[in-house]
């Protein structure tokens, strides 16, 4: 039975809180001596240094072993203030401005790759001339100001006759010059004679007045 969900554990799994040897499983338990082995009952206060020289096991293992998380630190709490102590008087001392002041990144760079195993000629000679050739996203060093919004950016080497910051703002331009371009609908304006209702007709309702053309066609 879980002590803190209440639930029955299933396949022979201990639950959180159960008995473990001599503490709880998933619990570390601290005394004023130390965090207390769950293999011998002993107070250290590093308990990983003890389960490595007593018990032949290492720190991951001994988490593992009794359900603790694998953040959790087998040391004790005065240790852990201890080290951070110490940490925060190396930095308050000028400890990070000294380290800044002896590294050398080019002497690390070297150390490291006399380290790595020596690259063949042909390998050296592709390195060499890829570092040479530009790269897609270097940009021109050219200012450019967008023709849509007046943005100012640099485009990049493979797009030197770019005109807009981006692609909205070129979908932007592209629709206000489609419209300007495309003529409206035309608007004949009415003669004198023409009826509201229609443009162009006559008075009569645009029907021919000639009695002559008329007389043609009754007959």
């Amino acid at each position: 039975m879980d002590a803190v969900t209440g639930q029955p554990t299933t396949g022979g799994q201990r639950g959180l809180g159960e008995p473990d040897g001599f503490g709880r499983y998933g619990v570390p338990e601290q005394t004023e001596d130390g965090l207390v082995c769950h293999e011998c009952g002993q107070a250290h206060q590093h308990l990983g240094l003890h389960v490595a020289r007593a018990h032949g096991v290492t720190a991951a293992a001994y988490r593992d072993a009794h359900g603790l998380k694998r953040s959790r630190g087998l040391v004790a709490s005065a240790v852990r203030e201890k080290i951070a102590q110490n940490a925060r008087q190396r930095y308050s001392d000028g400890g990070s401005e000294r380290l800044k002041a002896v590294r050398d990144p080019t002497a690390a760079t070297a150390a490291r790759q006399a380290l790595a195993r020596p690259r063949s000629a042909e390998a050296a000679a592709i390195l060499a001339a890829a570092a040479t050739r530009p790269r897609p996203h270097t940009r021109t060093g050219r200012v450019v100001v967008c023709q849509s919004c007046g943005a100012e950016f640099c485009p990049l080497v493979g797009a030197k006759r770019r005109r807009f910051c981006s692609r909205s703002c070129a979908s932007r331009h592209n629709r206000a010059q489609a419209r300007s371009s495309t003529p409206g609908p035309s608007r004949v304006k009415p003669g004198p004679g023409a009826l509201p209702g229609g443009s162009g007709s006559s008075a009569n309702g645009g029907r021919c007045t000639d009695t002559s053309t008329a007389g043609a066609h009754n007959r």
